[in-house]
């Protein structure tokens, strides 16, 4: 073994600890509503190792952790915003998010892609062992929700654990070679998802491999015939799928054409429910956070929100949070949230423009993994799911195992 191996090694075992306690995240604190986690507390040394050797990024992340703190502190308190209240925790989770995109490239530079992707690999498939275990057996993980009969493992609820699945069965399904596994593998994580009831992961899935499948096509070498071709395709289906139900009473037209009314009408649905209770996030949210100039309504409130709007006699039924972690930044945090957006958006362009994989299967993922993000308790809430998209902008860049022309 030579000394690049030894560190690689030396390196490997710390990365792989902090990743398994990301994963575990939700069990590893103190009691189900702590904020202090095995995986927050072992960031510190992470962090202390980071600045001598990324001076420059740990200063301008350092600037940007001080400026964030002081941004929410104020906005929380403008005569215009209705809470005047201001948390320091949530300020402190959206300072971890752009982290992990850090930590993930110093993960990257020290362990190499192919480290990681078999990490995310091999714990994938812990994650299905334990889950069919629960499913066939029982039990609640600690400091979690008891939803018997759904499956959540170690994960705060079925939600958070079935969308760490659906974001890397794409990059399984690419980088895996044509195996009984791999396929084996795929149909397990699917039937989890289903049983699940995730339907916007499932969306997401069919966008995606809709995408990639379609990418095949002989003619796709000429894109403007084949993007031609897809709009065709969505204007011949849409009269006749319009009114075809696909999730329990829901249509297309509910799914997509009326959602997107409402959303921008501002015309909110009456009761709850799964979609109903997401596009009144939008709507509520977007109320809220127009009446303080865009400058946002400060962390955590987005829950008061949901609060107020909580039918009477329903509220154990009822969603305590946005369920979108992207929504749930901009609403919050105002423009700064609009900035960590548009900064992802340009990670993803530059990883699209400079990968050798098709571009519209790339495209692709992004696409279902932000509609996969909108089932996200928040901000906090899954970190799995960011360091696996954080993986993902590298990997998308290289011809990785010789994978791009698959």
């Amino acid at each position: 073994m030579g000394l690049l191996d030894l560190k690689v090694n030396r390196n490997g075992w710390w990365i792989s600890l902090l990743l398994i306690t990301s994963y575990l995240n939700a069990v590893l604190k103190a009691g189900v509503d702590g904020n202090m986690t095995v995986f927050r507390i072992l960031l510190l040394p992470t962090i202390l190792m980071m600045i001598p050797e990324r001076k420059r990024t740990m200063t301008e992340f350092i600037g940007l952790a001080i400026f964030t703190v002081v941004y929410c502190y104020i906005i929380s308190y403008l005569p215009f915003n209705r809470f005047q209240d201001f948390d320091i925790v949530f300020t402190l989770h959206y300072i971890l998010v752009p982290f992990c995109f850090i930590i993930m490239n110093y993960f990257i530079d020290k362990v190499g892609l192919d480290y990681l992707y078999n990490f995310f690999k091999k714990f994938h498939y812990v994650m299905l062992v334990l889950a069919f275990i629960q499913f066939f057996a029982g039990g609640v993980y600690p400091n979690t929700q008891n939803r018997a009969p759904m499956v959540n493992i170690f994960f705060w609820n079925e939600n958070e654990f079935v969308t760490v699945l659906a974001i890397f069965i794409p990059l399984y399904f690419l980088i895996e070679k044509e195996t009984l596994i791999k396929y084996l593998v795929i149909f397990c994580s699917l039937f989890f998802i289903v049983y699940s009831d995730a339907r916007l992961l499932i969306i997401g899935l069919v966008l995606f491999f809709g995408i990639y499948y379609s990418s095949k096509l002989p003619f796709y070498k000429y894109k403007m015939l084949w993007i031609l071709s897809m709009f065709l395709l969505i204007l011949i289906l849409t009269p006749y799928l319009a009114n075809k139900k696909i999730f329990d009473d829901y249509t297309f037209f509910d799914l997509f054409a009326d959602t997107i009314r409402r959303i921008f009408t501002l015309d909110d649905y009456e009761g709850i429910g799964s979609v109903i209770s997401r596009v009144n996030a939008y709507i509520w949210g977007q109320i809220d956070l127009y009446k303080t100039y865009l400058f946002g309504i400060g962390p955590s409130n987005s829950f008061i929100i949901m609060k107020e709007h909580t039918p009477v006699g329903l509220e154990a039924y009822s969603p305590k949070s946005f369920h979108n972690i992207i929504l749930q930044m901009i609403v919050e945090i105002g423009f700064l949230g609009i900035f960590l957006f548009l900064m992802l958006v340009r990670m993803i362009r530059n990883t699209v423009k400079g990968s050798p994989f098709r571009h519209s299967i790339v495209i692709g993922y992004y696409i279902a993994a932000f509609i996969f993000s909108t089932i996200l308790s928040g901000a906090f809430s899954n970190y799995p799911f960011i360091f696996i998209i954080a993986f993902s902008l590298t990997m998308f860049k290289t011809n990785f195992r010789g994978r791009a022309q698959n």
